[in-house]
């Protein structure tokens, strides 16, 4: 089965793909908000965005998404997080969903989604 990297980075920035899709699905890791503001309701509005582009530049979209995995870095940033993802989310098809609170690499940063969606 072949797999399709697309948006390979490159040194000094940690190697990674910005997606893969192999066997009819896309996977996108690491999504996390672009100067998007220092607050949890416009980072999520921002990385949601992200996510959606990222789909859509391989052929699929939100609906298609089967998993995410959301990492905020307080839990006291919950509800507001919660409140944009379900303005976001295509409330007939969610998506089976996971949220941990962790600390996140990039500084400010303060939600990141890691995605896996149908093609």
């Amino acid at each position: 089965m072949p797999i399709e990297r697309i948006g390979i980075t490159e040194p000094p920035a940690p190697i990674s793909s910005r997606a893969v899709v192999c066997g009819g699905k896309v996977y996108l890791g690491g999504i996390r908000a672009a100067d998007a503001g220092p607050d949890i309701v416009s980072q999520t509005r921002a990385a949601l965005k992200r996510v959606e582009n990222g789909l859509l530049e391989v052929g699929s979209n939100k609906h298609s998404i089967l998993t995410v995995q959301i990492w905020i870095t307080d839990m006291s940033d919950f509800a507001d997080m919660n409140a944009v993802w379900n303005e976001w989310v295509v409330a007939e098809q969610p998506p089976l969903r996971a949220c941990v609170r962790g600390e996140l690499c990039e500084a400010g940063a303060l939600v990141e989604f890691v995605v896996v969606a149908l093609r």
